[in-house]
């Protein structure tokens, strides 16, 4: 089986809206200086903007934007070129340097998670490879597109999302692709009233579970159906 192409990563963070948040501009700008060094689009303060509405915004030649709203972060790296291939230890630190400001401003995350996609050339057809290896069910059927989400929760406060489909490359060939959702919702979802706000270490409990699987698990589930999240290795403090 050959490797999984990683083309796009992202950051995702809601958090208790800070309405003045426009005004830590230069913090944010900051911590990821090299990636932006043109600075931030930061927007009018409009009156009755929802929270929701982007306060900044930064993009650079490379793949990488970033938009601020009072409520919720997102950086987004997609490659550009076709050989290029997500780092994401590299993206980590950028969502690490990130966080610390937040804390800074606004300790009291709502959810936080990562997601990750990309693809592979299984060299056979890759809707016949989910049937066969996920929905056996479906066997009989010709399926000319499919997709499949499988959630599974560790810790009864992460959900993994592993969601499977094929990405068509013309009418006879296709790609298996792949992408994973990685987050605490799970506790925001069920556990809110004794956990209203994600914990210190959520962002390393997550970086920690995507890397688990990416190291020892992501192949064999792949081959095999199988992903076994019982013993899941978290993060540190």
């Amino acid at each position: 089986m050959e490797n999984i192409k990683w083309t796009d990563m992202q950051y995702n963070v809601m958090f208790e809206p800070v309405s003045n948040i426009r005004d830590k501009a230069s913090d944010f700008e900051k911590c990821l200086e090299s990636d932006f060094p043109n600075k931030f689009n930061i927007l009018p303060n409009m009156p009755n903007v929802p929270y929701s509405a982007p306060r900044m915004l930064a993009n650079n030649m490379h793949g990488l934007s970033l938009n601020i709203s009072a409520e919720s972060i997102t950086l987004t790296h997609n490659i550009v070129n076709e050989n290029d291939e997500i780092k994401v230890s590299d993206f980590m630190n950028k969502v690490y340097s990130l966080e610390a400001i937040l804390k800074q401003i606004q300790d009291k995350e709502l959810f936080s998670g990562i997601i990750l996609r990309g693809y592979m050339d299984l060299h056979e057809n890759p809707v016949e490879y989910i049937q066969k290896h996920f929905m056996k069910k479906l066997l009989e059927r010709e399926i000319f597109d499919l997709e499949t989400k499988i959630t599974f929760k560790i810790s009864d406060k992460y959900y993994v999302n592993i969601t499977l489909g094929n990405l068509r490359k013309n009418e006879n060939e296709s790609l298996l692709v792949i992408e994973l959702d990685i987050n605490d919702r799970y506790r925001y979802n069920f556990k809110r009233k004794e956990s209203p706000y994600s914990e210190k270490n959520s962002m390393n409990n997550i970086n920690s579970i995507l890397s688990d699987i990416l190291t020892e698990k992501i192949y064999n589930f792949l081959e095999n159906g199988d992903l076994d999240v019982r013993n899941i290795k978290l993060g540190t403090n």
